[in-house]
């Protein structure tokens, strides 16, 4: 992976990319940019080409998914969520 430059928060938790990555990256103002949460140090950023209404809402999966109150999940996700339901997460 190669880092190509460094952006910081605003006050109102926008990232701003200066023009030259913009460019670099061929992103024009007004594209969606997917964000892929990899793990507490690594994120991606990723131009969608297209929107893909189809997709898993936790991992971007372009499967067969299921929708719960609106919210696609595939079943990889469903399944992991169940393991989790099935731990006790809190002592009480």
């Amino acid at each position: 992976m190669m880092r190509i430059g460094t952006t910081t928060l605003d006050e109102l938790g926008r990232l701003i990319f200066p023009s030259e990555i913009r460019n670099m990256l061929n992103w024009q103002i007004g594209n969606k940019v997917n964000i892929h949460y990899v793990d507490l140090n690594t994120t991606i950023l990723q131009l969608a080409a297209e929107p893909i209404d189809d997709a898993c809402n936790i991992c971007g999966n372009e499967k067969m998914k299921i929708s719960i109150k609106g919210v696609g999940i595939c079943k990889r996700c469903m399944d992991q969520i169940r393991a989790l339901g099935s731990l006790r997460l809190f002592s009480e």
